[in-house]
């Protein structure tokens, strides 16, 4: 399979079906004994129609299950691909460049992959990982006015939870609001938008396919990278 159909394959639309997809399978490729899901389509189906409703959820979206497909979608450019390079640069390109909503979203991508995908994670001061985040949170909760210099001195963690809301503002994460003090730690809340944060991503998943596709060296990059062989396999 050449670099132009694997593209094809690999950016597939998911708002058509695994029977639209097959069709194009078998026009690319005549291959007629099996089909090859493409990895990022099989994520982006799931991610569609998780977060539509359904009569299997009458009361509530299933946008958790969908923000871990999402994030696992966005862990195969960065650690696959290598395009955008970092998760950083990948939100700043595709889904915000607000220096707080961008920290909400790393931290979300924390809680997700190194939490045992809670709403919950941990910043800690000094901390070789979290000590950036916790930085940054204690610079925005003195900036606007929540807490006082003197209330952080004596604080060495901020725990972070995430709230989900089906609401489709504009706004991907609202700023962290803090919701209580404790005698060595700060608790705040962001709230997530994930019908809004999935609309992003999905424009985004458009705009790197035009980007690999007219980009020759990426382009090399991606077919080195994405190998048809490990694709889940059909018989027909």
């Amino acid at each position: 399979m050449d670099v132009n159909q694997k593209l094809k394959l690999y950016f597939f639309d998911p708002q058509n079906d695994e029977e639209q997809y097959s069709q194009l399978f078998y026009q690319l490729t005549k291959q007629a004994g099996y089909k090859a899901y493409s990895p990022l389509y099989l994520l982006r189906r799931h991610i569609l129609l998780l977060s539509k409703p359904s009569s299997a959820w009458k009361h509530q979206i299933p946008y958790l299950p969908a923000l871990i497909l999402m994030q696992i979608a966005i862990a195969g450019f960065v650690k696959g691909i290598k395009y955008p390079q970092n998760y950083e640069e990948f939100y700043a390109r595709y889904l915000n460049k607000d220096p707080i909503q961008m920290l909400g979203m790393r931290l979300l991508r924390n809680s997700l992959e190194h939490n045992n995908y809670q709403l919950f994670t941990r910043c800690k001061n000094g901390d070789r990982q979290t000590g950036k985040s916790f930085t940054q949170l204690k610079k925005f909760l003195i900036d606007s006015g929540q807490v006082t210099q003197t209330d952080c001195d004596s604080k060495d963690a901020i725990k972070v939870t995430f709230i989900l809301s089906p609401k489709s503002e504009v706004m991907l994460v609202e700023p962290p609001t803090l919701t209580k003090q404790f005698q060595t730690y700060l608790l705040v809340n962001f709230l997530i938008r994930p019908f809004q944060l999935i609309k992003k991503f999905n424009d985004g998943m458009v705009s790197i396919e035009g980007v690999i596709t007219n980009n020759p060296a990426l382009k090399k990059q991606f077919d080195e990278s994405i190998t048809v062989d490990n694709w889940m396999k059909v018989k027909n």
